[in-house]
């Protein structure tokens, strides 16, 4: 799939406002950039969470990228999410357990750097927040390695959450996932 493509394929917008979560990581920075070229820089908003992560320069990579970019962005500090995992995932900033390399977790059904309810969560917000900007499209960047190892980044995750936000009766907001079902080393 070449990059003309793949904009192809992402849903037309009639001139909404979009939500991207944006951690500021590469998968996220790469949606965010398709979003841009597909929809414009007025009509992308990049949502990013501080929650007391390890990688906390993919903060400031965020806030860099959104200023190349010209977009609006909107950091929210849910920390508490960062503090209830320390002793549980490797991805908490306060956690004494090691993050491991891909190598190490491939075919575990569950990875240590798992935050617990973590897409969930931020996914959930994000539809908060894009009901009140009257978007109706919230995007992230879950691809297929991270299926692998993250139930809350498969397709049935993804449906399951459309559905429920279809339940709302006066503004329906959907969830899209465009790189589910590439891999990282698929050239777009």
């Amino acid at each position: 799939m070449n990059l003309n493509e793949f904009l192809h394929n992402l849903p037309d917008n009639d001139g909404k406002k979009v939500v991207s979560i944006f951690s500021g990581g590469l998968d996220s920075t790469i949606l965010t950039y398709a979003l841009v070229e597909k929809y414009g820089k007025r009509n992308v908003i990049a949502l990013t969470y501080n929650y007391a992560q390890k990688h906390i320069i993919e903060l400031e990579k965020a806030k860099t990228t959104c200023e190349k970019l010209g977009i609006s962005q909107k950091v929210l500090d849910i920390s508490f999410l960062g503090d209830i995992n320390k002793d549980f995932s490797s991805l908490a900033g306060n956690s004494s357990l090691e993050t491991p390399n891909i190598k190490d977790v491939l075919g575990l059904p569950q990875q240590i750097s798992y935050i617990a309810n973590r897409n969930s969560i931020l996914i959930n917000i994000a539809v908060s927040f894009a009901e009140t900007i009257n978007a109706d499209k919230v995007f992230y960047g879950a691809q297929q390695y991270d299926s692998l190892g993250f139930w809350d980044t498969t397709q049935d995750f993804v449906n399951s959450l459309n559905n429920t936000f279809k339940l709302n009766r006066e503004h329906l907001i959907q969830l899209y996932a465009p790189f589910m079902g590439i891999w990282k080393d698929t050239e777009i």
